[in-house]
């Protein structure tokens, strides 16, 4: 299944009430280059963007995006192009909500365009920007396998608050698998450190994403980059929310010592290591298994004909075997990772569906771990 990302970063505004945000671009940009390269993702389209050809690839552009552009866009990302697939949204922006004459309060993201009538220190009308409900009838409709959306709306100015969100984003109250994460305030105004590089959220956020917050599956899931934004922004002027529920969904991916690329040998002599299985005069491997990840024909086999004279002679069963430990000691440690991260979901959730939930795949996972440290002992691993 394909996996399609949209990145947003608005930087302009033409309402003077809309202060120019000079990290939304590097922010997205960040987000973007990370997604492209450990997320798996068949597509990450950013927005706007501009061509660069130096590195020969797009990147974050500093163009304005309308309120028209940006709904159409969000339009075909979540009804069309990641339709059935898997998806994520990421947006830095200005956020704000509107005040009418009755006290009712809706909340909005900011286009370039935007344009908002002040009263006092209210909003009180606004033309051209999307409204969080609009968006959230928009999720709704969408038919996708899975769903995060990641809002950095607490830059500085105006600001969503929690209950809000809560109330408007209702889709990732409802639909199984679909993810938010954002970071709100239910009073005051969120700021930002102008000296550093990128906003406080999605700072974190990228500290999260990062190496050193992946477990031994070296995978980084919705549910573990939220308890580590949460432990960032403690004490700070932001407050992160969590909305949604279903299993949790891994981000991005760093490859283990395992997975590291296979050197070309020097020599015109082949190199046989536990990555291959032979047999009789041939050195075969099944593209696919895990062992190595082949960039074309995933689905055939590779093999290479050699003069067994030459070569050292392991037995088939040995090479079988060693093949067989390393799956083995792969799939425990995934599965151990899973099994924490719905230990904690439980532990940390007070929605009953999500605690079911989590303690249901508790259940699965543990007879698959037994099993696996069964045949681990019986192969003397």
């Amino acid at each position: 299944m394909a996996r399609y990302a949209l990145v947003i970063g608005i930087a302009d505004y033409l309402s003077p009430s809309l202060p120019r945000l000079s990290q939304a671009t590097n922010d997205a940009e960040a987000i973007a280059r990370l997604l492209e390269q450990y997320g798996d993702f068949q597509s990450v389209q950013r927005l706007p963007q501009r061509w660069n050809k130096e590195k020969n690839g797009y990147e974050m552009g500093a163009q304005k995006v309308t309120g028209a552009q940006l709904g159409e866009d969000l339009r075909t990302f979540l009804l069309e192009k990641a339709a059935n697939n898997e998806a994520l949204i990421y947006f830095s922006g200005h956020g704000f909500i509107t005040c009418d004459r009755l006290g009712q309060q809706k909340g909005y993201l900011a286009t370039s365009d935007s344009q908002i009538e002040v009263a006092g220190k209210q909003i009180v009308e606004q033309k051209s920007s999307i409204s969080l409900d609009s968006l959230n009838h928009l999720i709704q409709d969408s038919q996708l396998s899975n769903l995060v959306v990641l809002l950095d709306c607490c830059h500085a100015g105006y600001f969503l608050e929690r209950q809000l969100v809560e109330q408007s984003l209702t889709a990732f109250r409802s639909q199984k698998d679909y993810y938010l994460i954002t970071a709100c305030r239910a009073f005051e105004r969120a700021g930002i450190f102008k000296s550093e590089e990128y906003s406080i959220f999605t700072g974190a956020v990228l500290k999260g994403l990062a190496p050193e917050n992946a477990g031994k599956s070296r995978r980084i899931s919705s549910d573990r980059l939220f308890d580590f934004i949460s432990d960032e922004l403690r004490g700070s002027v932001q407050e992160p929310i969590r909305m949604g529920w279903g299993r949790s969904i891994t981000l991005v991916t760093y490859p283990t010592s395992s997975q590291a690329p296979v050197s070309t040998p020097q020599s015109d002599q082949p190199v046989i290591n536990n990555s291959f299985n032979m047999s009789g005069n041939s050195i075969g491997n099944f593209a696919g298994s895990g062992s190595i990840n082949y960039n074309e024909a995933p689905n055939q086999i590779r093999s290479i004909s050699v003069n067994s004279s030459s070569l050292p002679s392991p037995s088939l069963n040995q090479l079988s075997n060693q093949q067989r430990c390393q799956s083995l000691r792969n799939h425990l440690s995934e599965s151990l990772e899973l099994l924490e991260e719905y230990e904690q979901q439980e532990r940390l959730t007070s929605d009953p569906k999500i605690r079911r939930n989590a303690k249901n795949e508790q259940e699965k996972l543990r007879p698959k771990i037994a099993s696996y440290e069964e045949e681990i002992n019986n192969l003397g691993c």
